[in-house]
C-alpha cells in the first residue's frame, strides 16, 4: 500500500523537567521517518504550561503522582514524572493540536481540519 503526499508527525512526550522521553523502538513503526518528522510537542510550551498551573497542581494533579490506596491498581501509590493522569493527557493532546493547527505545511492544515 503506498501512502502519496503523506507527512508523518512524531509527538515526543516531554518529561517534567522540559527533557524528551526516550522513544521506545517497539512504539516507533518507521524509525527512518523521524528524521524528517516535526514535533508537536516542544519544552517551552510544556514547561510554560507546568508554571502557569503551579507545582503542586502539576505534581498531584497532571503527573501520575498518585498517594497510596488512590487507585486499585496502584495500591502503594506511584511517582512519575514522565507519564501523566487524564488531566495532563488533556494539557498536553491541546498543545499536540496548537502545534498542528499552526504548522504551515498542507498537509498539517488538512489534518487541522479535523480537530475540535
Amino acid at each position: 500500500m503506498a501512502i502519496r503526499a503523506a507527512r508523518p508527525i512524531a509527538a515526543r512526550v516531554l518529561s517534567r523537567s522540559g527533557a524528551p522521553t526516550p522513544l521506545h523502538e517497539k512504539n516507533v513503526p518507521c524509525p527512518r521517518c523521524l528524521v524528517v518528522a516535526p514535533l508537536t510537542a516542544n519544552a517551552a510550551c510544556s514547561t510554560a504550561k507546568y508554571q502557569s498551573l503551579g507545582e503542586t497542581y502539576t505534581t498531584n494533579q497532571v503527573f501520575l503522582n498518585l498517594i497510596a490506596g488512590q487507585y486499585p491498581n496502584y495500591p502503594d501509590g506511584k511517582k512519575d514524572n514522565t507519564h501523566f493522569q487524564e488531566n495532563g493527557a488533556k494539557y498536553i493532546s491541546v498543545l499536540v493540536a496548537d502545534g498542528i493547527r499552526a504548522d504551515t505545511h498542507s498537509s498539517m492544515k488538512t489534518l487541522a481540519t479535523f480537530l475540535k
